[in-house]
């Protein structure tokens, strides 16, 4: 289950890749206007055109997670705490 705070965290580490739109949905049952998010990974701001997709159908997203993770790994070295 992906949580508001999953999305600041991978917002943080990865601000240039990430984008998210607040929206709204018309609810059927209840005839209301509902909040929803549409969350959008980026192509690679580094001149490459990549797409990268989430969930079974993925693929290989290899540079996005080595991107993720080598920023992840200098957040943690500068804040040891």
């Amino acid at each position: 289950k992906l949580l508001y705070k999953h999305l600041a965290q991978m917002n943080y580490v990865m601000p240039e890749f990430i984008l998210v739109e607040s929206t709204f949905v018309h609810d059927q049952k209840s005839f209301c206007m509902l909040p929803d998010m549409k969350i959008t990974l980026l192509p690679s701001t580094s001149g490459k055109t990549e797409t990268f997709t989430i969930g079974p159908e993925a693929g290989d997203s290899k540079p996005l997670r080595d991107i993720f993770w080598t920023r992840l790994r200098d957040i943690i070295l500068d804040h040891p705490e």
